[in-house]
Order: C-alpha cells, then structure tokens, then sequence
C-alpha cells in the first residue's frame, strides 16, 4: 500500500515545527522552472504555472505545464523524468517515490523525495497543446 506522502515526510521527521518547507518551496520553484525550461524542453516556454502551496504536504508545489504542438503526453513525461534525474532530484536521497499517470490528454508525475536534511513534494500535471488538436 502507497502511504500519503505527508505521512512519509512525518514519518521521516519532517514537520512545519522541524523544517522550513517554505524556503525549500521557493527554492524548487526556480530549479523547476530553469530545469524543464531548458533549449530542448518539449513544453512550451510561456505555459508553465507553479503553485506554492506550503500547508499541502502531499504537493508543496504544483506545476502546471503544457506541451509543444505534436508532443504526446508519454513524450512529455519522458522528457520530465528525464530533467528529473539529471538536474533536480537530490544526488544524496535517502528515499524517493514516483508516481505516474497519464490519460488521454493529461499526465501527471508526482514526486517525493527525501535526503538526511532535506524533503520535497512535487506534483507536475501535464496537458496536451489544445491549439494542435
């Protein structure tokens, strides 16, 4: 059985009394952004909206982006794990947890990751470019 990933976080010492969400929050918010925003990035530049949502340990930030004309949902979620292992997921984790899901026109790639210091919740939901449709 998958836990919630606020009960992981607790679980793992991780609690609005014992760390600062909102600084890691803030911090994601730009790594993602220069992350997936990259020269070969598969969504388009101006589509991406980041929601800072500190009280929501199950997505502390949520990610909305839309893909390039003619990209597929599974091409862009490809392309968003790939980012992921190359520039955000922390290179000393202590546990992570990955979960995708894709449907006809929307995927969505929800993270969680923890290092001896450190822990984040990232949710990227993921749409099809409704003007190529």
């Amino acid at each position: 059985m998958i836990q919630s990933y606020g009960f992981t976080l607790a679980k793992n010492g991780f609690s609005p009394e014992t760390y600062c969400f909102e600084d890691t929050i803030i911090g994601w918010d730009y790594d993602v952004i220069n992350a997936v925003m990259g020269p070969d990035s598969v969504f388009l530049e101006d589509s991406i909206s980041n929601t800072r949502q500190p009280g929501n340990f199950e997505e502390l930030l949520l990610c909305r982006l839309t893909l390039k004309p003619n990209v597929s949902i599974d091409s862009g979620i490809e392309y968003l794990l790939s980012v992921w292992k190359s520039e955000l997921r922390y290179k000393n984790r202590t546990f992570e947890q990955i979960n995708i899901t894709t449907q006809n026109d929307q995927g969505t790639a929800h993270f969680l990751i923890l290092s001896e210091h450190n822990a984040m919740t990232v949710k990227f939901v993921i749409s099809l470019n409704r003007d190529s449709l």
